[in-house]
This record gives structure tokens, sequence and C-alpha cells, in this order.
């Protein structure tokens, strides 16, 4: 003999489980392709600018907040939705704490992704200025040995019309060194 209070049960407990799994992958699909016309967002940021990249930027996203952020943001509402009802998780449905479960994982990736790209940046920027105080010491070290060999070349006998062609020799190196 069958119980059918506990037919019911076992089928309503299988069902939330397919929508909690259908809530995960549903979820996953949407994030991912959020993700996508985040990264679109930015890489148009980076080449057009702020305002240009807004006006290109898809009518679905929103463009003042970044990719991190909307997901912080769709975690949070559940979050709220949670704090309203006055519980500790208990009340939310499998389908609501499959899809928080996920925006978490998605999160904590996103911060990694974040960090490492923020290192990259500071790195980048690092070895530009890096490079161009080298370029500047280079130049420096160029111009003053120019002017040590223009001096030696000059000797201690030099008249005042040939020390005169030197300060004018150095001082075409000056101005080509304050070019570059």
């Amino acid at each position: 003999r069958v119980d059918v209070g506990k037919l019911n049960n076992a089928y309503s407990n299988d069902l939330d489980t397919l929508r909690a799994k259908q809530e995960v992958d549903n979820t996953k699909k949407e994030i991912e392709a959020k993700k996508v016309l985040y990264l679109d967002y930015e890489g148009y940021k980076l080449k057009v600018g702020s305002e240009n990249a807004k006006q290109l930027a898809d009518k679905n996203l929103d463009t003042e907040k970044t990719y991190l952020q909307y997901l912080e943001s769709q975690r949070d509402a559940i979050l709220n939705k949670q704090k309203s009802k006055g519980s500790e998780g208990d009340d939310l449905s499998k389908q609501e704490q499959a899809r928080l479960k996920v925006l978490r994982e998605s999160i904590a990736e996103q911060e990694v992704i974040q960090k490492k790209a923020d290192n990259d940046r500071y790195a980048a920027a690092f070895e530009a200025a890096l490079t161009h105080e080298q370029a500047v010491a280079r130049i420096n070290k160029d111009y003053t040995d120019k002017a040590i060999a223009l001096r030696s070349k000059l000797g201690k006998d030099a008249t005042t019309e040939q020390k005169k062609e030197l300060d004018a020799q150095i001082g075409v190196l000056n101005e080509k060194w304050q070019s570059e």
C-alpha cells in the first residue's frame, strides 16, 4: 500500500530540486551573458571613452556599475528579501538558495580576477614609470658625455671665440635634450 502523503512530499521535494537545478543553470547563463556585456562595455570605455561607450552599451546594462557591482546587487536583492522575511536563510526557496550560491561563487571568482587585473595595471604603470625614468637618465648621461667631450676637445688654451662656439654647441644639445 502506498502512502499518498509521502508520495506527494517526495514528488514536491524532487520538483523543488529540479527547479533549483534549473535555477542554477539559468543563473549561470544570465551571469555569463552579463559578464560578456560588461567586458565589452569596459573595452569600449578604454577605446572610445566613457561617454561614447555609454551610447554603445546594451540598453539592459547598468553603465553606472561594474560587473562585480552587478553581481553584488543581485546577491543583495536575495539577501534583502530574506531580511524582509526576518529569517536567516531558512525561508529562502531552494531556487533562491541555489541562485545565491551561484552568485557568491561568481563574486568570489570575479574578486580574484579584479585583484589580478588591478595588480597587472599597477605593474604596467610602474614599468612605464621606470622605463621613462631610465630614458631620462640615458638622455642626461648622453648630454653630459657630449658636453664633457666638447670641453675636452677645446682644452685649456681655448680662445674666447672657441669658448663661445662650445657654448653654442652645448646650447644646441640643450635644446635637443629638452625636446626629447
